[in-house]
């Protein structure tokens, strides 16, 4: 039915959106499989999973894990610590980042206008920036043909380590 309303006939990714407690996610493993074998379903995904859960979820999976959706960001990375980033590494998973931007915070932040100004940039394309020097994945909102053109000239911007260093350290 869902490919039906989307008019297709696969989806690039399925992904189990939280391990959230109590809600037997596992269960849905197997089934991502099945859709995997026959075709339906090309890559499987996680959202907000930790370092242990996607052990688990390795566990029960046939197939890898491709994706590990979380928020990320320059002012938000508490649940990105180092052993994430190099199990995600070690095992293939892209780190998708969502909320990427946090806009107003973003925009007022000193450290990020500081870089921003001296690359001729919007804080909101440093933001985006940074996130791709850690090889994570941004997936902004954007409604606006301007914000969409914005977003995109951040893969136009070269972050010197002092720069990664002083935006790893905003919080």
């Amino acid at each position: 039915k869902m490919l039906t309303k989307l008019g297709t006939d696969y989806l690039d990714m399925l992904y189990i959106h939280a391990p959230w407690e109590g809600v037997p996610w596992q269960e849905a493993i197997p089934q991502i499989d099945e859709l995997i074998d026959g075709g339906i379903v090309r890559y499987f995904g996680v959202s907000n999973f930790t370092v242990a859960d996607m052990q688990e979820a390795h566990a029960i999976a046939k197939h890898p894990i491709a994706a590990n959706q979380v928020e990320y960001n320059v002012l938000t990375k508490l649940n990105v610590t180092a052993d994430f980033i190099a199990y995600c590494a070690q095992n293939k998973i892209q780190i998708i980042a969502y909320q990427p931007i946090k806009r107003q915070a973003v925009l007022e932040n000193g450290t990020i206008q500081k870089i921003a100004n001296a690359h001729k940039a919007t804080p909101a394309q440093v933001s985006l920036a940074w996130l791709l020097a850690k090889n994570a994945l941004p997936i902004p909102k954007a409604i606006h043909k301007k914000h969409i053109d914005e977003n995109v000239f951040a893969i136009n911007i070269r972050l010197s380590d002092a720069d990664i260093i002083a935006l790893d350290n905003v919080s």
